[in-house]
């Protein structure tokens, strides 16, 4: 959509954010930190996406150097070196960052080990890090839709609790539908649905798609799948909605398979 058929924007804010998994959590908290006004966008009733249905593992390295050779061999040269370097040096920071995330709930945060990699060169140097413990999900309740407290719920729980603490507002049952940009092809909003209404909110300075993926999204499946038709079991919110909008602006796709 052009700018000039939104007419009136109903909300403004400097970062909008669509989609509470790990990723929009973690996105929001960062934007809110820098000093942004966000918005966090969720079309389910609850938070979590796949991330809390996973085991909750987060991939991390002792070495920047050793995670940028396993990086460079799995990806089989499809991703650039430079966007390998920025993951790799990350994979080293975030036992440390997500500890201190942790301290909003007193969760216990732990690394250990990769095991089962493949035998390529840097594999030694890759863990898992972990939150195993929240004290609020220990008594055996569930967290929202999932059925059992995994290492992913307890880690969304982590993101949740400081997603609170920073007072940063959180939209439920909110779908994102199309995104807005100017006639530079700059992004500036996005078009939602609430509760049967069109909401325009206008960004000031980003929108980040956190949407997740298209497992439940049959056609999707058709075109990008190389193994036909595949019954998903895996979070039922995830039906390619962020990818469509990015599409429809101009979007390039890869690594699609």
């Amino acid at each position: 959509m052009r700018v000039e058929e939104v007419g009136k924007w109903d909300e403004a804010h400097d970062v909008i954010v669509v989609g509470f998994g790990a990723a929009g959590g973690i996105a929001a908290i960062e934007a809110h930190d820098a000093g942004a006004d966000v918005v966090l966008l969720e079309k389910m009733a609850f938070p979590g996406g796949l991330s809390a249905i996973s085991a909750g593992g987060i991939r991390v390295s002792d070495d920047a150097d050793g995670a940028f050779e396993y990086l460079k061999w799995t990806c089989g040269g499809r991703t650039p070196d430079d966007l390998l370097h920025d993951l790799a040096k990350a994979m080293v920071e975030l036992p440390e960052y997500i500890r201190g995330l942790a301290e909003v709930n007193g969760a216990t945060v732990r690394v250990t080990p990769a095991v089962g990699n493949y035998p390529f060169p840097g594999y030694t140097s890759l863990g898992y890090c972990e939150v195993s413990e929240v004290p609020d999900l220990e008594d055996g309740r569930k967290y929202y839709a999932t059925s059992a407290t995994t290492n992913g719920t307890r880690l969304i729980k982590v993101l949740e609790d400081n997603i609170a603490r920073r007072e940063i507002p959180v939209r439920y049952q909110t779908a994102a539908k199309e995104l807005v940009a100017d006639a530079y092809g700059q992004i500036c909003g996005l078009i939602v649905e609430r509760d049967g209404k069109t909401i325009s909110i206008r960004s000031r300075r980003a929108v980040i798609l956190t949407c997740g993926g298209f497992e439940n999204n049959a056609e999707m499946q058709r075109q990008y799948l190389q193994m036909g038709e595949v019954r998903p079991t895996s979070f039922l919110g995830n039906t390619g909605d962020g990818i469509a909008m990015a599409q429809a602006v101009g979007a390039d796709l890869w690594h699609m398979w």
